[in-house]
């Protein structure tokens, strides 16, 4: 009879129950995720031999992208080199994922002498918020080579930062006339700000929603945000947790409490920003000091939300920018709050304090 070790601690469980079958339990789905994890470290690891030699892994989504969306037929590669795709093929992440992304494969790029190119088209165009800096990255979907023969995609998404890394090395090493990488990497943590002034500054739109906000905040402000993912029933997210009502108003009311302390030992003339992705939360705070900001509007993801209206993404980059003018940035996280990356990434590139806050 072949042993299931989950029966076998459900059965300890109705026997004897307590604290020791709460700690079995526990240690169950431990070891479960910990060997999910490792078998997914490992076929990661072992589609980067695919990528080294140009191709797929049979279990892999570049397999799936290429499927979908590569031919045989012969087609002229109009613009060769690198291009970091956001057309919507897969799951591509939220605003700060993308961007990390396309900053990580620009150092690369820039550093082998590699044309770079980025193709954003879903659920919005990055150039209704963001246009070429200091060189035009731009590139049209009639400049895409779907072809087998001269192009490929390779998909580096939510892998170690070693392995990503590793793994976009070989596909640049191997790369075809022209390379399509899909990725959220975060490996160019310390070069963020250098990268994303090359590349990026906002459109006029943009430049005058921020300043608009930023009239309001002064020049020196704090800024405080967090992420409660589905938690307060209200936002749309892989994260399914939704919190009774009670609970609901339990942890607003210890954030909002937690906010109130570290305003209260600020200067009097101090203003402070707050973002999260619930409306109900800063529906809460908005009101709570007068030198509290908030930008109003409809909160959505970017890939669980395409059909949202432009306001939507207008918001979420003002909030960025927003972000990234503060004096200090607060990460605001206790309980199942997420450790996003937003106000991180948000304060390295606007050469701000971060502080993550847990309580």
């Amino acid at each position: 009879m072949q042993l299931n070790p989950k029966r076998l601690i459900g059965a300890w469980g109705r026997k004897h129950g307590g604290a020791r079958f709460l700690k079995m339990k526990d240690a169950y789905h431990v070891c479960v995720r910990k060997f999910k994890q490792q078998r997914c470290n490992f076929r990661n690891w072992l589609g980067t031999f695919y990528v080294a030699f140009g191709k797929p892994a049979p279990w892999s989504l570049d397999k799936e992208v290429d499927a979908k969306l590569y031919h045989d037929k012969d087609e002229e590669v109009k613009k060769p080199g690198v291009v970091v795709m956001l057309d919507g093929a897969i799951y591509h992440g939220g605003l700060t994922d993308r961007i990390r992304g396309i900053l990580t494969v620009y150092r690369e790029c820039r550093r082998l002498n590699i044309p770079f190119y980025i193709y954003w088209d879903n659920p919005f165009n990055l150039t209704d918020y963001l246009i070429p800096a200091t060189f035009d990255w731009r590139i049209s979907k009639e400049e895409i080579s779907r072809s087998r023969r001269n192009s490929r995609a390779v998909v580096i998404d939510d892998m170690s930062d070693r392995e990503s890394l590793r793994r976009l090395r070989k596909a640049l090493k191997k790369r075809p006339a022209q390379l399509h990488l899909y990725t959220n990497a975060d490996s160019a943590r310390g070069a963020y700000h250098e990268l994303y002034n090359e590349l990026f500054m906002p459109t006029d739109q943009l430049k005058e929603a921020v300043k608009k906000h930023q009239e309001a905040l002064g020049e020196d402000y704090i800024s405080f945000t967090g992420r409660f993912l589905t938690l307060l029933g209200d936002f749309t997210d892989w994260f399914d947790v939704v919190l009774s009502e009670e609970e609901r108003d339990k942890l607003i009311g210890k954030v909002k409490h937690e906010i109130e302390k570290i305003i209260s030992i600020q200067s009097k003339d101090a203003h402070f920003f707050i973002t999260t992705d619930s409306i109900r939360f800063l529906d809460a705070v908005k009101d709570m000091d007068p030198r509290i900001h908030v930008v109003n509007g409809e909160i959505g993801h970017i890939d669980l939300n395409r059909d949202k209206k432009d306001d939507v993404w207008l918001k979420t980059f003002v909030d960025q920018m927003l972000l990234m003018g503060s004096k200090k940035v607060y990460r605001m996280r206790t309980g199942h709050m997420y450790a996003s990356g937003f106000a991180r990434f948000a304060a390295e590139v606007g050469e701000c304090e971060f502080i993550d806050h847990i309580f």
